[in-house]
Parts: structure tokens; sequence; C-alpha cells
């Protein structure tokens, strides 16, 4: 089992969570989601509606190359509207 932690993009703070599959033969990620509860809509409107995300996608991110992780990391530091 892998447990990831999750971080929200949206509303900053809702409750979410991460799953992932993997190739068994290789071990690599081969689909990863965020998966967030929309809080909002849920306290005010009693709908439970949820959100998800492809951080790959989003972050424009390989989550098997430790390299693209890096660049993320160097994107981040350097631009203050991608860290917000």
């Amino acid at each position: 089992m892998i447990i990831s932690p999750s971080c929200s993009p949206i509303f900053n703070n809702n409750p979410g969570y991460s799953y992932l599959e993997m190739d068994e033969s290789t071990g690599e990620v081969t689909e990863i989601k965020w998966r967030y509860l929309q809080l909002y809509m849920y306290i005010f409107m009693k709908l439970k509606s949820y959100s998800e995300v492809d951080p790959e996608d989003l972050l424009k991110i390989d989550v098997n190359d430790v390299t693209s992780i890096r660049e993320l990391n160097n994107r981040i530091s350097g631009d203050a509207n991608l860290f917000g």
C-alpha cells in the first residue's frame, strides 16, 4: 500500500486524498489523481460534490521521473503564483 499526502489547489483546504495505479511488473505509477470534497457546497447545500485533478497534467511532471520533480521544485521556488 502506498499512501500519498494530498495538497489542495481548490479552496486551499478541502479534504482530499490521492490514489495511484501502478504497473505490477515495473512498479511505475501509471495513473495518479487527487480527489477533493467541495466542502463549501457540502456545508451550504448539503451536496456531496467532488473535484478530481491530474497532478501530472496540472504541474507538468512525470511522477516516475525524479528530474521532473526536482524541476517542479525549482519552478515553484521561482514563481510566486505557482507557489501560492
